[in-house]
């Protein structure tokens, strides 16, 4: 009975923080859903989200970048035109710019807390890991330090992963 109340929670919690990700994606770039990659949370969207959170990011990224991205996902079927398309849709994105690094960052954490819950939930078969790792899971996981200081356990906020310059 606890586990199913544990499960209803983080779904409850996932949709919340899908709908997040959505309306903060209206804002940052509202032509997302025209693109040829219109679910966020794929794991070939949330790659180029990761690196490229910003319609202007994505405006001045080199198709070359990102199509190392989608090559290194396997099974994926993106062409170099669906790229082009996909930087073209940016460039001319109506997005104005205003609080881009703050909006950045919110939105790679947002996804980074949705692939945590839902990649992991699915690829258990519905229970959570208790082992470590697999390496193909840490190579999709942001490398990082540890959030805590050593000695105090205190939070480290410049170690955080998703922080620019870390």
């Amino acid at each position: 009975m606890e586990i199913t109340k544990l499960r209803y929670e983080l779904i409850k919690e996932r949709k919340k923080y899908q709908r997040q990700v959505f309306s903060l994606l209206s804002v940052i770039f509202p032509e997302y859903g025209k693109t040829a990659i219109k679910n966020p949370f794929s794991i070939t969207s949330t790659a180029i989200l990761q690196k490229f959170p910003i319609a202007q990011d994505l405006a001045h990224a080199k198709p070359k970048q990102i199509e190392k991205i989608v090559r290194s996902i396997k099974g994926n079927n993106f062409n170099i035109e669906e790229i082009g398309q996909l930087i073209k849709t940016a460039q001319t994105s109506i997005y104005s710019g205003l609080a881009r690094e703050t909006r950045a960052i919110s939105l790679r954490i947002l996804l980074w807390v949705i692939f945590k819950t839902l990649f992991f939930y699915r690829r258990t078969g519905g229970k959570y890991p208790t082992t470590s790792l697999t390496p193909r899971t840490q190579r999709l996981l942001p490398r990082r330090k540890s959030l805590y200081h050593p000695r105090t356990q205190r939070q480290n906020h410049r170690s955080c992963p998703l922080l620019p310059g870390n």
